[in-house]
């Protein structure tokens, strides 16, 4: 079955437009053609219908527009009952006429919404850690479990990522109209505002924490009257329900050295690796609350679970003993 909001989504994107036009934005798309193989027909029919749009073209009226939408997923839902199973490209060009009926659609939409707002998700659901490139090739890595979703308002003149877990972003520089298109990081604690830089962000339950590599960045934090400047090497972390704040200055690499799968143990206390530990292997791990200080140093390879807790267990002089599939003790 066709997805009709899939299709949608794909013939608004501008970046996707962009992409079937002059190949901006190739890595974004054919990493997301491979992540979404469900959705390869809809990819491809969406190239076909973008591949024949005439710029050109004059505003239709709103209400031919909606006559010509209607006719066009009347046609999608003929093809799709008579569908048998015949090859991709063969039921494609059973489509073609439907296509064409949405390319009126589609002229008439990229002449009276240019600032429409652009929306993608990306989510890691397992232990692996993900590279992706957003559509205004921002590189971003996530680490397990995060959840990213990314918004383009050209209104605002404005690119913005909500993110929940952990993620490297090294932000590209992008103006438009000789405009230059401002970058924001939003948690549930806090808004990171930027140009152009690197830094490694964690959102979890308990706070943000937020590690500068390189360039400058703004902090809204609530509450504060004004933004905060953050500079190379500064780490903040701000809890919104526990109502701390805390900042200092840390070799900033060693907060993104888990983009190699290396977890950089010195400088470090064991509450905030144990939190780290449970963001990264979604588990919890228990420690007695007088032992969250104790100072740690060296590093310890991610690529196994058990061995790196135990690992660190090790460094901070305690035992650590597994109660079930998604429970540890250390003590």
């Amino acid at each position: 079955m066709i997805d009709k909001q899939i299709i949608d989504q794909l013939i608004n994107d501008d970046q996707f437009r962009k992409w079937v036009k002059n190949g901006e934005y190739d890595l974004y798309w054919s990493q997301w053609d491979q992540s979404h193989p469900e959705y390869h027909e809809e990819f491809l029919l969406a190239q076909d219908m973008i591949s024949g749009i005439p710029f050109d073209r004059r505003p239709l009226p709103i209400d031919e527009v909606n006559r010509a939408k209607n006719r066009f997923w009347n046609e999608v839902e003929q093809v799709e009952k008579q569908r048998t199973p015949i090859s991709i490209m063969t039921w494609k060009r059973a489509l073609s006429a439907a296509a064409a009926i949405a390319l009126l659609i589609l002229g008439y939409m990229m002449l009276v919404s240019p600032s429409e707002v652009v929306e993608k998700v990306a989510v890691v659901e397992n232990e692996m850690i993900q590279n992706i490139a957003l559509p205004d090739s921002t590189m971003v890595v996530l680490n397990a479990y995060a959840d990213i979703t990314y918004h383009h308002d050209r209104e605002e003149n404005l690119r913005s990522v909500y993110l929940e877990g952990e993620a490297f972003f090294n932000v590209k520089k992008l103006k438009e109209n000789n405009v230059y298109q401002k970058f924001q990081v939003e948690t549930k604690d806090m808004k990171i505002s930027v140009l152009g830089t690197s830094f490694n962000v964690m959102a979890t339950d308990d706070g943000t924490t937020v590690v500068l590599e390189e360039g400058s960045i703004e902090l809204l934090v609530e509450g504060y009257d004004r933004p905060m400047l953050m500079n190379p090497g500064d780490k903040v972390y701000y809890s919104k329900s526990k109502g701390l704040f805390k900042e200092e200055l840390v070799l900033a690499p060693d907060y993104s050295s888990w983009k190699e799968g290396v977890l950089t143990l010195t400088g470090k206390n064991l509450g905030e690796v144990v939190a780290w530990l449970e963001q990264r292997y979604n588990i919890d791990i228990e420690i007695d609350t007088s032992r969250a200080d104790i100072r740690l140093s060296g590093s310890v390879n991610t690529a196994s679970t058990s061995e790196t807790i135990t690992t660190v267990s090790i460094a901070a002089g305690l035992e650590a003993i597994q109660l079930d599939d998604k429970s540890w003790k250390m003590e």
